[in-house]
């Protein structure tokens, strides 16, 4: 199965490339990101160049995603890691020394 293309880090070249995408519609996709920064389902569903459904099905099909999965699980592991420091026997109260 091929990795989902992240919507908010794509190029012109790879949104195009998406099914049912084509050069207006990832033209519509930069222009949104530009107004709007990072994308999510509702900010997409205002496109007008392409119908509501579209987004949903591209995402259940797993063709699109808002952000890596890689970076997630990162992100999630260094969260675990932090809670575990601040809720460890060293660290909860400790002073902050600045």
């Amino acid at each position: 199965m091929a990795k989902p293309i992240n919507i908010n880090k794509a190029n012109f070249t790879q949104l195009k490339a998406i099914k049912k995408i084509g050069e207006t519609r990832a033209l519509a996709i930069i222009a949104k990101r530009e107004e709007d920064g990072l994308l999510n389902l509702d900010n997409l569903k205002e496109i007008s160049e392409a119908p509501q459904s579209l987004w949903t099905a591209l995402l259940n099909e797993k063709i699109i995603c808002f952000e890596d999965p890689e970076e997630s699980d990162e992100g999630q592991e260094v969260l675990k890691n932090t809670i575990e420091v601040i809720t460890s026997q060293d660290f909860v109260g400790r002073k902050i020394q600045r």
